[in-house]
């Protein structure tokens, strides 16, 4: 899992039964469960991974926030493609991301985040296979957000090719 401030995705994947569950995280988060029955949970930063390969990776309202610096990382304009790529890195081939994103007309909104258009979202999943989407058509790309709404954001399933 991918910057998660609470453990509900965490929680999804050990319900259904994932023995290690790995949470990647900019910011200092308490581990408040080190061991919980037979389920590892840990808390990483990104720095710290080292060469590890996982099955599945949820990112789930992370990616867009990647580069602009809020959460500690350092600023880059390209730093949500490039994050993209370093999650390939991090999954085995075949494996599965889960992504789910803010969509509407193509913006920044600095240093809060990204929303994902017609000309950004092609390039944040370049490389990868699009194996399915949820909440997610076209239209997505019209959405009229702003600062004062909440950002649609569809999941999509991607596939490490």
């Amino acid at each position: 899992v991918i910057g998660s401030t609470y453990p509900w995705y965490e929680a999804m994947a050990v319900k259904y039964g994932a023995k290690e569950v790995t949470i990647i995280e900019y910011s200092n988060r308490p581990s408040t469960i080190e061991e919980s029955g037979p389920v590892k949970l840990e808390y990483i930063k990104p720095d710290k991974i080292g060469k590890r390969k996982f099955d599945v990776c949820f990112s789930i309202s992370s990616a867009e926030h990647d580069g602009l610096g809020r959460y500690g990382d350092p600023i880059d304009p390209n730093g949500d493609l490039k994050s993209m790529k370093k999650l390939k890195k991090l999954l085995k081939r075949e494996g599965l991301l889960y992504l789910a994103i803010p969509t509407g007309r193509d913006m920044v909104f600095y240093n809060s985040h990204r929303v994902y258009g017609p000309v950004r979202f092609p390039l944040l999943i370049e490389g990868w296979k699009l194996i399915e989407k949820y909440g997610f058509d076209q239209l997505s790309f019209n959405n009229d957000y702003n600062e004062k709404n909440t950002p649609y954001q569809p999941v999509c399933v991607l596939e490490n090719k």
